[in-house]
């Protein structure tokens, strides 16, 4: 009964699950007295399916002969019942008492589909790491020079769609009936680190991939000089050969229903979810400066 899509969605990708214990029962409206009656009504070809039918057909079948003509209308909302199908006997029996729903009472209880529920645990499609690709440092050769800043920048193996600010993010969607949740998951600023303790961490400036002046403006970046700053780098202060870490954290959450684009200011962190980040590392191969100065 649950169908997934979504920009990103895809049937053959290994889904992470995120274990969510299924209620014994599940709720889903039809209709008011009038088109929720002539539901019931309909799904017996308008025959009265008599005694000992199951689930107590009969009842709700006479209960919506009863409602589907009512002016004014009455009040109330039919819902027909999917029994999770491991539940226990005493897990059944509490679906087939429940009479309410916060107070809003039922016009029977429609159980015409006893095994339909999916008891599995919830699996957003797709929503597990997203893989990384290269990474990438200016001076390409990975060879510089002390106190010559080095720009740092990621990139990804696979095409992301981007929200405002460069936010890089994949999503999916549940449906349910005409009930639904999309999922999204979101970077995070890259974060920098190194193994040289005197370098400098210029990561004021990191986007989602880091530096954005290596694809804005690489001309400028080729041509900073010593002492200079990066948007998103290290400046090592000794020679040597040092590395770059970086890091980039996703977080998954969710909201009510189909959406597209980016995910919204009060999207939902899904519990459970703990993505573990992607890293890159990189040697840097890092010369001193040398000055010579001639005789007259």
């Amino acid at each position: 009964m649950v169908h997934f899509g979504g920009k990103n969605y895809s049937p053959g990708a290994h889904n992470m699950v995120v274990d969510i214990t299924p209620p014994p029962c599940l709720w889903i409206p039809i209709g008011d007295a009038h088109t929720g009656s002539q539901y019931v009504l309909n799904f017996y070809n308008n025959t009265d399916p008599g005694p000992g039918a199951l689930f107590d057909g009969q009842h709700a079948f006479q209960e919506a002969q009863q409602l589907v003509n009512t002016n004014p209308i009455a009040p109330g909302t039919w819902y027909y019942l999917p029994v999770n199908p491991n539940d226990t006997q005493a897990q059944t029996q509490e679906c087939l008492n429940s009479r309410c729903i916060s107070g809003t009472p039922r016009h029977g209880a429609a159980r015409h589909q006893p095994a339909a529920a999916d008891a599995s645990p919830a699996r957003p499609g797709q929503d597990e790491r997203p893989p990384g690709g290269p990474d990438e440092a200016e001076p390409k050769s990975g060879n510089s020079y002390s106190n010559l800043p080095t720009f740092s920048r990621v990139t990804l193996s696979f095409r992301p769609e981007f929200g405002p600010g460069g936010l890089p993010y994949v999503t999916d969607n549940a449906q349910l009936g005409n009930q639904g949740a999309t999922v999204w998951v979101e970077a995070t600023s890259l974060q920098l680190s190194t193994n040289d303790n005197s370098a400098r961490l210029d990561t004021a400036g990191c986007g989602y991939l880091g530096s954005t002046e290596m694809v804005r403006n690489p001309g400028a970046v080729a041509h900073t000089g010593a002492n200079g700053t990066a948007d998103c780098g290290v400046t090592f202060r000794q020679p040597g050969t040092w590395n770059i870490n970086a890091t980039l954290t996703w977080r998954a959450c969710w909201a009510v229903g189909v959406q597209d684009g980016p995910p919204p200011a009060d999207c939902n962190p899904v519990p459970g979810a703990a993505l573990d980040p992607v890293n890159w590392a990189r040697n840097v191969n890092i010369r001193e400066i040398q000055a010579a100065n001639g005789s007259g």
